[in-house]
């Protein structure tokens, strides 16, 4: 969805929404264009890219980071609520470690 000022929406997942705007800075060696990925309910700014030309990939540049990010905060939600809150009180270092490491281990070899 476009609105005005050049911004557009869109649904990274059926649970968030974010759109992407673009300005330019004038430097001593010419243009620069900047694109935003912004999380449109906690207002940050979740992937940017910087580019010397007005291109859709820069911006589209700046969505794959932001989907990057949306993934590792993903996988720190799912290990989270399938390890560490249903196994807490954790009483050591050591015995979070080794539960991390059999999780990861069922996490990428296991699961799928």
């Amino acid at each position: 969805m476009r609105l005005h000022h050049g911004l557009t929406l869109f649904r990274a997942t059926s649970t968030s929404l974010w759109g992407s705007d673009s300005t330019y800075v004038s430097t001593w060696q010419g243009w620069l264009y900047v694109a935003f990925v912004i999380d449109m309910f906690s207002r940050c700014t979740v992937g940017w890219r910087v580019s010397t030309s007005m291109r859709t990939d820069f911006v589209l540049d700046a969505l794959e980071q932001a989907l990057y990010a949306r993934q590792a905060e993903t996988i720190n939600r799912l290990y989270k609520a399938e390890l560490i809150h249903r196994r807490a009180p954790w009483k050591s270092r050591e015995a979070v470690e080794l539960a991390t490491l059999e999780w990861m281990s069922w996490f990428n070899c296991h699961r799928l």
